[in-house]
C-alpha cells in the first residue's frame, strides 16, 4: 500500500467528510471512526504516545475555557460559514487578544475549530457540539465534578492494595475532592453544579437512538386496558424526558404515565416541567424503601442501577419488586458491556462510576448474577445503541 497516497487520501476526506458515500449510516461513521482511531494509535511513535496521555487533560481544561467566555457560541452562531480573526474573537469574548490567538493555536490542532487561514477561524463539527446546551453542561460537570475524582484514582488504589471499589462511602471521588460527602449530597448543596449536571443528562445521548426507537413497547410488555392501572412507571427519572418520550410515542395509551424521583426535583418538574409533560402524573420516591406503586405494567430504571454497587442494586430491585404484580415487569435500560472489544464510550463511563461511586457498568453475565440475586429473572435483553451497548433489559419475579 502506498503510504503517501494513503496520506492524501485521508487528508482530502477529512478536509471534506461530506464527500464519502453511506456516511449517513450511523454504523458505518462509527466503524471509519474506530478505524481511523486505532490507525492514529497504531502509528504513534513512542514520544507521540507520551505527549498524547501526559497532555490529555488540557482538552477538558480548554474546553472548559471556551464555553466560560463564550467562544464555542460565538463560532457556532446562525451563519456556518463566518470566519473570524483572533482579534474579532477576543473582543466578542472579552479575552486578551494574546491568550486568544494561544488558545486557537491548540483548538484547532484538536479540531476544535477549523483554522482557514494565518488568522482565520470557522467552527468545526466539534465547535457545534461544544455549543450546544448539553455540551457545555457536560463539560462544566466533568471539569468540576468528575475530573477531581478520576485523579484520586492512583492514591484511593496505592491505599487499598489496588482492590476493586465497593464502597459508594470511601471511593476515589472522597480522595479526589477531599472531602467526606457523597456526590448526591455535594451537588445537592451546589445549585450551580445542576446547572451543568440537568443539561448533560439530556443531551449526553443526542444523535443516538432513544430506547423506543427499536424496542417494541406493546409488542414486549403490553399497554393494558384499564387507565386507573399505570403502564409507565419512570423510577428516579430526573425531570421525566422518558416519560414525556412515552407519552409522544404512545398517545393513546390508556394507563398512567407515573415518574418517581426525590421530593426536591419533584418540586422542580412541578415548577417548571418540560414541554408536553401534561397528564403525567408525579410521585415522591428515593427507591430505598418498598415501591409505594402497586401493580403497574412496567417500572422503568435508566441509569439508575450503574451508580452502585452489586449489594445496593440488589436492594433497589428488591424494593421495586415489593410492588410488582404477576404482570409487572421492570425494565432496566442500561449498558451491557461486551466480553471483547468494549467501545471507548462505554469502557470510560465505568471508569467515571468506579471514580465517583464506587460503582460500574455491567458485563451481560454481571447483570444476571444482580437480577438474579434480587429474586428476578432476566426473561430478554434488547440492544439498541451500538456505540454504548445500550440494552433494555427485561425482568419478573421468579
Amino acid at each position: 500500500m502506498d503510504a503517501l497516497a494513503l496520506a492524501n487520501q485521508l487528508e482530502a476526506i477529512s478536509a471534506n467528510p461530506e464527500t464519502i458515500t453511506a456516511l449517513s449510516d450511523d454504523n458505518t461513521r462509527r466503524r471509519l471512526c474506530e478505524a481511523a482511531m486505532k490507525l492514529s494509535l497504531a502509528l504513534e511513535a513512542g514520544g507521540d504516545s507520551i505527549h498524547r496521555i501526559t497532555n490529555a487533560p488540557l482538552e477538558l481544561a480548554l474546553s472548559r475555557v471556551g464555553a466560560q467566555c463564550g467562544l464555542w457560541k460565538t463560532l457556532a452562531q446562525d451563519d456556518a460559514s463566518a470566519s473570524f480573526t483572533h482579534q474579532q474573537l477576543a473582543a466578542q469574548t472579552n479575552v486578551d487578544p494574546v491568550l486568544m490567538k494561544r488558545l486557537l493555536r491548540y483548538y484547532q490542532s484538536k479540531g476544535m475549530v477549523k483554522q482557514t487561514g494565518p488568522d482565520s477561524y470557522e467552527s468545526s463539527n466539534v465547535t457545534k457540539a461544544l455549543a450546544t446546551p448539553g455540551g457545555a453542561g457536560g463539560i462544566g460537570y466533568f471539569a468540576e465534578m468528575v475530573y477531581p475524582a478520576l485523579m484520586g484514582i492512583p492514591e484511593f488504589l496505592r491505599k487499598t492494595n489496588h482492590a476493586n471499589p465497593t464502597n459508594p462511602d470511601y471511593c476515589p471521588w472522597h480522595v479526589g475532592h477531599k472531602t467526606d460527602e457523597s456526590p448526591f449530597a455535594y451537588l445537592g448543596k451546589r445549585p450551580e453544579m445542576m446547572e451543568f449536571f440537568l443539561p448533560w443528562m439530556a443531551g449526553q445521548r443526542d444523535g443516538m437512538p432513544a430506547f423506543l426507537d427499536v424496542f417494541d413497547f406493546e409488542k414486549e410488555v403490553g399497554m393494558g386496558t384499564d387507565p386507573s392501572v399505570p403502564v409507565f412507571v419512570d423510577v428516579g427519572g430526573a425531570i421525566g424526558h422518558q416519560c414525556v418520550l412515552f407519552k409522544e410515542r404512545y398517545p393513546s395509551c390508556a394507563g398512567r404515565i407515573v415518574l418517581q424521583e426525590q421530593a426536591h426535583v419533584i418540586d422542580q418538574v412541578k415548577a417548571a416541567p418540560l414541554p408536553g409533560f401534561d397528564g403525567i402524573e408525579t410521585q415522591s420516591y428515593d427507591f430505598w424503601g418498598p415501591e409505594p406503586l402497586h401493580g403497574a405494567r412496567v417500572y422503568y430504571l435508566r441509569n439508575v442501577l450503574h451508580d452502585w454497587p452489586d449489594h445496593k442494586v440488589k436492594e433497589i430491585l428488591q424494593n421495586i419488586k415489593a410492588g410488582m404484580s404477576e404482570d409487572s415487569v421492570i425494565l432496566i435500560d442500561e449498558m451491557v458491556l461486551p466480553d471483547e472489544g468494549t467501545p471507548w464510550r462505554a469502557a470510560g463511563l465505568d471508569m467515571d462510576m468506579l471514580a465517583c461511586l464506587a460503582a460500574s457498568e455491567r458485563t451481560s453475565e454481571e447483570w444476571n448474577k444482580v437480577i438474579d440475586d434480587a429474586g428476578l429473572v432476566l426473561v430478554k435483553s434488547v440492544q439498541y445503541t451500538v456505540q454504548c451497548n445500550d440494552c433494555i433489559l427485561i425482568c419478573k419475579r421468579k
